[in-house]
């Protein structure tokens, strides 16, 4: 019995240390990263309810489809965290915390899995200085390439796994490209990524019932489908988006999630109701309890006279 205690104990332990964070940092501190992360890109990741791990690949997936140059300019605070669990590197001034952090990581440190590193030190001074002036970095403006698409220093191209899609969609032309070939090419072209893990990327970018597709929105892209099912869906390049376009875009997702949240107050609603019914209820039962046990009383009271 004792054995198998035991057994059972260097299970849990082994687990805690697979989920271990890097020292001096907690999961709300990641989090308040990511908070600070979605305002300055104007994106919406969602990750409160995910583990630690899936919040640093995600972040660092994200982070990877920025010009580093645009990363620079970050908060550096946010930047400071994401260094400490490994998402970037090359950090001008790392904290006494986030050094700590790194130096003490282990094997069983929850660490990102892909690293973006960061422009030499004379460059994020020399871009800093720059948007000080209010002048464009040429540097920011050849990393990003093609308009409209993220870049992402991760492959021969530049471009990254969600920046590749509509790449590859635009160069199949006007005859598309269908969604297994479309997989394969991301597959093929990162073969360093899990297959899988891949493939949910591109069902989140181009798996959306109705337009504009999730990548139309993020890269600002023009994109036709024809199929209704994923699997049997083509995919035609259009175009860039108009900014009046993307400017509808954002309005109809504001919308979206104003109804949604009336909704979600909608359902909360009626539980509340039945609440205070249910306690006016009760109040009612010990007001008629409280009566018969004065008549109970009064009685008594009556025959301890006579």
């Amino acid at each position: 019995m004792t054995n198998t205690l035991g057994g059972w104990a260097n299970i849990i332990l082994k687990g805690r240390n697979e989920m271990a964070l890097p020292k001096g940092y907690t999961k709300k501190t990641l989090l308040v990263a990511v908070e600070a992360l979605n305002a300055a890109t104007g994106s919406e990741l969602k990750v409160a309810s995910k583990s630690a791990q899936i919040i640093v690949d995600t972040v660092a997936d994200a982070l990877a489809e920025i010009a580093v140059v645009e990363v620079a300019q970050f908060d550096t605070k946010m930047l400071d965290t994401f260094s400490a669990f490994g998402i970037l590197e090359g950090m001008a001034e790392l904290s006494d915390e986030a050094a700590t952090a790194i130096s003490s990581r282990t094997g069983t440190t929850v660490w990102a899995k892909s690293t973006v590193t960061l422009p030499k030190v004379k460059d994020q001074k020399k871009n800093k200085k720059d948007k000080k002036m209010g002048k464009k970095d040429k540097g920011d403006k050849a990393a990003k390439g093609k308009p409209g698409i993220a870049q992402k220093a991760e492959s021969a191209d530049g471009l990254g796994i969600i920046a590749s899609i509509p790449d590859f969609i635009q160069k199949a032309k006007k005859k598309g490209i269908t969604y297994g070939k479309l997989l394969k090419a991301l597959q093929d072209k990162f073969p360093d990524r899990d297959p899988e893990a891949l493939g949910k990327t591109l069902r989140v970018q181009v798996g959306t019932k109705n337009p504009p597709l999730r990548v139309e929105k993020d890269r600002k892209v023009r994109i036709d489908f024809k199929g209704e099912k994923i699997e049997d869906r083509t995919f035609i390049f259009v175009g860039e988006a108009s900014e009046e376009q993307v400017a509808e875009w954002k309005d109809a997702a504001k919308k979206a999630k104003d109804a949604r949240a009336a909704k979600k107050a909608e359902k909360e609603a009626p539980a509340e109701t039945a609440v205070e019914e249910t306690e006016e209820v009760e109040t009612e039962v010990e007001t008629k309890k409280d009566k018969k046990d004065k008549k109970k009383k009064k009685k008594k009271g009556k025959k301890s006279k006579k």
